[in-house]
């Protein structure tokens, strides 16, 4: 009989001393997931906040098409780096 393979934590190490555990990653990306969704369905219109956004972080820095990317892959990171 063969004996079952050990079990072993996953962490995420922010710094050799203090590594995090797995679920706080996790917990991190749903949130961040979750605020993007609530963002994208506000009562803004999309133009909107692009603009606020393009101009909270500086017009020449990040363009309009980069900003929509995120406005539209963000919201999904929840259900591709996360297990239901």
């Amino acid at each position: 009989m063969t004996k079952p393979a050990a079990t072993k934590t996953i962490t995420v190490k922010v710094n050799e001393q203090n590594p995090e555990p797995l679920d706080i990653l996790a917990k991190a990306i749903i949130d961040v997931s979750d605020g993007f969704d609530k963002i994208n369905k506000s009562k803004l219109t999309r133009k909107a906040i692009v603009l606020l956004l393009q101009a909270a972080i500086g017009v020449s820095h990040i363009s309009q098409k980069n900003i929509n990317d995120v406005l539209d892959y963000a919201p999904k990171l929840k259900s591709i780096y996360t297990k239901p």
